[in-house]
């Protein structure tokens, strides 16, 4: 429904007097008495309903002490004043207002001075006009690969006639966008709970009243809002460093079927079906997306220079085992004006050429860089020494006719020559040896590659005559432990006897006198967990108890 516009203005009206009936009143009791209209436009957002503003200031000098109150006539010639709400009383520079008016409360409005002593009455007239707000809403009026089309509707103008519309397709953003006809928009973002689609509409009336409305959430996943980013400032780098990634303008993710296929200068690359590609050589690169729902869009080509990174090999590759006094040469590729920086177990070791010697252990690589600074770190070798080590599977000092069982478990070898001395025993060529007799034993092995190396030595002392060898074990409490150990010396051993602690290849790591002794609390606090033995020894005997150090 449309009214005719009606210019609203402040209306201030001569000071009244009072008829010859009203005497002995006294005129002029409205003096400085103004209305004002403000906001002339019914107004209304969803259910609610704002009011128009109406106020009357009045100066307390002139005013007596009264009240205000408002009437309305809707016929402005024939219809009687009626009470309405909203009154005011005492003095003061004060207001009446947030009177509730729609369309049909058009008609005139006065607002009446009454003296609370004598009676009196004056007015002020204030006609009043209302003109309808618009109602406008917002919906998808078709969906797109480019977009949505958003269309503002009027409820009271459903034609759309004379409104003017200003769209912000962000609702936060300022200014609007104004268009004075089109009550369309191509919303070009994407909503749908996780990312942020708000759209508002002002639609402006030919009486000059807006009403405004929003819609958020707004969904059109299918929305081609594609780009292809590189991720480097430059379009120069090495292969394989930079890549080029598809994403959407709205920051939306790929929900659904999306499919993708990288093109170099118009040609499919096959292995190129991602949404990110790392270019290996230079050309215009280029995608062509699709979403699975008939939307296709091809990005525009980005050029890129791509400069090809070295070859870097190393060899020998893998693992190398050398004799102890030998040194090794590796060698790495020497394609090209390269500059080669050697590591050695991560850390850098030298910046020589393309060739290194060396005798140390450890694992060797080497970063290959052109003149055009793109690099290449190759694979690993891992050097290790030829090295034999044995050991004893238990104690080293015994009584004749005990032995201890010698090994080695050297990888990579190829035989063995055990040594009493530094002498070969003969027939002593296999991994293991049983030790019977006191001496330096010590085992010479060759590597499968022809390396030799001697082992350490082991001392083994036959101290006493088996003859007179007591049995006995020792009781040794608690096993295992890591604490204290309570050991039960035997009667025979309590006379000019020796403790003596040993690890379990023999070695002997501490000893003590326990002559008169019965019982013996030793501490195995600062050993490291483990097995190892307990040996009482006396003149002519000797007994071994078990320890495990927890």
């Amino acid at each position: 429904m449309k009214t005719k516009l009606l210019l609203l203005t402040v209306l201030c009206l001569s000071i009244s007097r009072f008829s010859a009936a009203q005497t002995p009143c006294t005129a002029g009791e409205l003096r400085l008495v103004s209305v004002q209209k403000d906001f002339p436009c019914e107004a209304s957002f969803g259910t609610t309903t704002y009011v128009n503003f109406v106020s009357i200031t009045v100066d307390r000098r002139f005013l007596k002490t009264g009240t205000l109150e408002w009437q309305f006539r809707a016929d402005s010639v024939n219809g009687s004043w009626q009470p309405v709400s909203n009154s005011w009383s005492g003095q003061g520079t004060e207001s009446i207002g947030y009177l509730y008016f729609s369309t049909a409360d058009n008609g005139e409005y006065r607002v009446v001075f009454t003296d609370t002593s004598t009676g009196c009455k004056d007015f002020r007239k204030v006609p009043v006009s209302v003109f309808p707000r618009p109602l406008p809403s917002i919906g998808v009026d078709s969906s797109s690969c480019d977009g949505l089309l958003l269309g503002a509707h009027d409820a009271n103008n459903p034609s759309g006639s004379n409104n003017t519309f200003c769209w912000n397709p962000d609702y936060s953003s300022f200014p609007f966008t104004c268009s004075s006809t089109n009550n369309y928009y191509l919303f070009d973002r994407v909503g749908c709970a996780m990312i942020v689609g708000n759209a508002s509409v002002i639609v402006t009336n030919e009486f000059g009243c807006e009403g405004e409305t929003y819609t958020s959430g707004i969904c059109n996943l299918d929305y081609m809002d594609i780009r292809a980013d590189l991720s480097s400032l430059s379009n120069v780098f090495c292969a394989n460093t930079e890549s080029i990634n598809i994403t959407r303008n709205s920051g939306a993710g790929f929900i659904g079927n999306w499919t993708f296929q990288w093109q170099k200068d118009g040609t499919n690359l096959n292995w190129a079906q991602s949404p990110t590609i790392k270019p290996t050589t230079s050309g215009n690169y280029s995608c062509l997306v699709s979403n699975g729902n008939g939307c296709t869009k091809n990005t525009d080509p980005i050029f890129v220079t791509v400069f090809p990174r070295p070859a870097a090999t190393l060899a020998p590759a893998g693992i190398v085992q050398i004799c102890q006094t030998d040194t090794l040469t590796l060698l790495s590729n020497t394609t090209g004006t390269n500059t080669y920086e050697w590591y050695r177990n991560n850390v850098p070791f030298s910046t020589a050429g393309p060739n290194l010697s060396t005798n140390l252990s450890g694992n060797y690589k080497v970063l290959v860089t052109h003149n055009f600074g793109c690099t290449r770190l190759t694979s690993t070798t891992k050097v290790s020494k030829y090295r034999t080590t044995i050991s004893g599977n238990g104690p080293v000092v015994f009584c004749q006719g005990d032995s201890v069982v010698l090994s080695s478990t050297t990888p990579n070898t190829a035989s063995w020559q055990w040594q009493l001395n530094n002498v070969n025993i003969q027939g002593a060529t296999f991994p293991t040896y049983a030790a019977k007799q006191s001496g330096l034993y010590r085992a010479k092995s060759t590597s499968v590659a022809g390396c030799i190396s001697y082992s350490n030595q082991i001392d083994i002392s036959v101290n006493c005559r088996a003859a007179i060898e007591t049995a006995a074990n020792l009781q040794v409490y608690p096993v295992p432990s890591s604490d204290l150990i309570e050991i039960t010396i035997p009667e025979g051993f309590r006379n000019h006897s020796v403790l003596l602690l040993t690890d379990i290849s023999g070695k002997v790591l501490s000893g003590q006198d326990i002559s008169g002794n019965t019982t013996l609390s030793v501490s195995i606090r600062h050993l490291d967990p483990g097995i190892y033995f307990i040996r009482l020894q006396s003149d002519n005997s000797s007994a071994t108890g078990k320890i495990v150090r927890l």
